[in-house]
């Protein structure tokens, strides 16, 4: 029915969502890593990136974390 066709078109959405915050958190370890984009960047240029990619990477791991439970939840089989 259209239920399940909903809560498929969800889980999709879901998936796609996760990949793509799962490809910013790489950016943002890869960024924490080399601590700034620029070649030869200041001491303050590195600590401004290694605090913004730190939050980042806190950001989008919980979100993250909290789309794949609600995948989780969405896939668990009703009626049990």
């Amino acid at each position: 029915g259209m239920k399940k066709h909903f809560t498929t078109v969800i889980r999709i959405l879901l998936v796609i969502l996760i990949a793509l915050i799962t490809a910013v958190l790489l950016l943002a370890v890869f960024w924490f890593i080399t601590g700034s984009l620029e070649a030869y960047p200041t001491d303050e240029q590195m600590e401004k990136a290694r605090i913004m990619s730190g939050i980042i990477i806190i950001g989008c791991a919980a979100t993250d974390a909290a789309l794949i439970i609600g995948l989780r939840i969405l896939c668990r089989p009703r009626g049990r």
